[in-house]
């Protein structure tokens, strides 16, 4: 296992290989502890294993309250699941939504077989396929990280919000 302490988002430019969902979940905490001006998920189903826990949650809520230029985008290709199941980072969304916003992603780009967190344009935990926890985590990869926001940020901007993201409270 892993020491994630000793990688500073940034600095470290080791790919690290990753093989399960304790070490994807661990990754993905370590990266977003150290966030400090945007965070962009793009997700099949919001993958409740990995970002459905009090953890992963807490962490996004201090981040978003830590910076009140902070950004998080999350595209989910499949949300259902995630809504009908009160997904903890659903509901997080919804009291701060003016930090962190939640979109369905479009058709044109709901094909893509990978999952992937970016941080602050720099660090990366990227899955080849969604669907498997092979993947690898990077502190410090501007190259990949541009990569994945150019296809994120064309994702996000044909995406729309999807109404049952929201919950009115009355």
């Amino acid at each position: 296992m892993l020491d994630w302490a000793k990688y500073t988002l940034g600095v470290h430019a080791e790919e690290l290989l990753l093989d399960s969902m304790e070490a994807n979940r661990l990754a993905s905490l370590a990266l977003i502890q150290q966030a400090n001006n945007s965070l962009e998920i793009f997700s099949r189903d919001l993958e409740p294993r990995l970002y459905d826990n009090s953890d992963f949650v807490s962490a996004v809520r201090a981040m978003a309250l830590r910076n009140q230029r902070i950004r998080v985008r999350i595209l989910v290709n499949e949300p259902d699941h995630a809504i009908k199941h009160d997904h903890r980072l659903i509901h997080i969304a919804r009291h701060l939504s003016s930090y962190i916003e939640i979109r369905k992603t479009h058709e044109d780009f709901a094909m893509n077989p990978s999952a992937f967190v970016v941080v602050d344009a720099r660090g990366v935990l990227y899955r080849s396929l969604a669907r498997r926890y092979e993947g690898s985590v990077n502190f410090n990869d501007p190259l990949k990280s541009g990569e994945l926001l150019q296809f994120f940020n064309e994702a996000w901007n044909h995406s729309r919000q999807y109404t049952e993201f929201r919950r009115l409270y009355i």
